[in-house]
């Protein structure tokens, strides 16, 4: 078996989504399949408006594998489209619902970003091309395998393959520091996005702070382009919650181990119902308990592993959430992240999804 990697980025893309398509690439030669990865970002002809001539230059390269894992819609739109010049099966690995996050984004009064009618229009179009072209699709959670079923795909086209954790790095350390009497710190590590609803961890954490001056509150992962983002948070908390910018993998692990508790405040969108965040399985493999809203599928792991608390949403929600962990003795907290361990491993792990995805091939067949 021969499997082609298709990128949207450049090789040197540190994004989830490129973290995603190399560990899936690493993962699957393990078990001894053949791969291959092509860059589109770093081919400087491949924009979407000059299709038609680059169509025979990757359909050439496509030709010599017998799967095209095309990361994301505009790379599944590329290789679909090209199938009559390289016939070989398409797996889409759609990542998420590229229409809601733009029906999302183009609500948001707060967006940085300007989509105008071409944009928008060309991202349905690739979306609908991708959709019914496409031979395989890969979802990673259960409701983004139900939205593509609604869209006419049989079940049996779709996997789900979910985004995996490091367990040889997201794992315990015994260095974390040590604090006096009854301090608990609560943590967010992540980005920024509407959707991530950072503010209601920022507010929670304020109302939580007045009559429990033992909680401590932290955000991690500012980069320089969240500076105005790390300032509006800094006035609306007040001082209550400690920001700190972006770092190093190893040593935000280190400040992870360092807090008691790890949130995941977010709140309900088109979004959000169909994601499964990546930082719910790295949070559960540091033997932390975890504090998530009710809004996607980590919820029912989270109450099914009981390796946390599931609050409903919002700040009221968050805050009741906060203080009920803080209520909690030090052994059951332990006992939580203890739990959410074993459901990493069992579930998170990347060679156990790596092996999944390849038997899913292997059932359809060459």
């Amino acid at each position: 078996m021969k499997i082609l990697f298709l990128s949207r980025n450049r090789s040197n893309d540190k994004s989830a989504y490129s973290h995603r398509i190399h560990r899936l690439k690493a993962g699957v030669e393990s078990l001894g399949v053949r791969t291959g990865i092509l860059y589109l970002g770093e081919k400087r002809f491949t924009s979407h408006t000059m299709l038609p001539l680059y169509i025979p230059y990757v359909s050439k390269i496509m030709r010599e594998y017998d799967f095209i894992h095309a990361g994301g819609t505009p790379c599944a739109f590329v290789a679909s489209l090209s199938k009559g010049f390289h016939r070989r099966k398409v797996i889409y690995d759609a990542h998420g619902d590229q229409i809601g996050e733009i029906i999302q984004e183009k609500s948001d009064p707060g967006s940085q970003r300007q989509l105008g009618f071409l944009p928008v229009t060309k991202a349905f179009a690739q979306e609908a091309v991708a959709t019914a072209l496409s031979d395989y699709f890969l979802a990673v959670s259960k409701p983004l395998k139900r939205l593509y079923i609604s869209r006419g795909v049989q079940a049996e086209r779709i996997a789900i393959i979910r985004n995996g954790v490091d367990l040889s790095l997201f794992r315990k350390t015994h260095g974390a520091r040590k604090r006096g009497g009854n301090v608990l710190r609560f943590t967010y590590a992540g980005k920024f996005q509407p959707y991530q609803a950072v503010e209601d961890f920022v507010d929670a954490a304020v109302r939580a702070k007045k009559n429990h001056p033992n909680l401590r509150f932290e955000i991690a992962g500012f980069s320089t382009e969240d500076a105005s983002k790390k300032i509006e948070i800094a006035r609306r908390s007040g001082g209550a919650v400690k920001l700190v910018d972006m770092m190093p993998q190893p040593e935000l692990v280190g400040l992870l181990c360092a807090s008691d508790v790890l949130v995941i405040p977010r709140r309900t969108s088109r979004v959000t119902s169909i994601a499964f965040p990546t930082k719910f399985a790295e949070y559960a493999a540091l033997e932390k308990p975890v504090l998530v809203s009710r809004v996607d599928e980590s919820a029912q792991f989270c109450e099914a592993h009981r390796c946390g608390i599931v609050y409903g949403e919002g700040v009221r929600a968050l805050e009741r959430g906060i203080l009920q962990m803080s209520d909690l003795t030090e052994n059951v907290r332990k006992s939580m992240g203890s739990r959410g361990r074993l459901m990493a491993e069992r579930y998170f792990e990347w060679s156990r999804i790596c092996e999944e995805y390849v038997a899913f091939l292997e059932k359809g067949g060459l």
